[in-house]
């Protein structure tokens, strides 16, 4: 079954100002040779990022997430947590894409 339709909502989970994570999509548009501005939107970080990120999820009924890692160590992941889990084990009926 095709979908000949589909949108591309690109989010960040804020943990710092907006300004600096703008200012840093911006500057990757240009690395990448982007003719055409990618817009970014923002969602404030309320609880941890995975609950976050699952609540967006949810409220656009998304049906593929990408998530691009942010390359803790090992020994942060295992008294951090990890993100990318929590939303997989969060995820219902949706596919997650990994980013390494």
């Amino acid at each position: 079954m095709r979908n000949s339709a589909f949108q591309l909502d690109l989010i960040h989970v804020l943990q710092g100002s907006e300004e600096g994570a703008r200012r840093r999509w911006n500057e990757m548009q240009k690395i990448l040779g982007w003719d055409t501005p990618a817009e970014l939107g923002f969602v404030p970080m309320t609880g941890n990022a995975a609950e976050s990120i699952l609540r967006e999820v949810q409220q656009r009924d998304c049906g593929t997430v990408v998530l691009g890692k942010r390359g803790l160590s090992r020994i942060k992941r295992l008294f951090l947590g990890s993100v990318s889990a929590a939303v997989l084990h969060g995820m219902n009926d949706r596919t997650l894409v990994l980013i390494d």
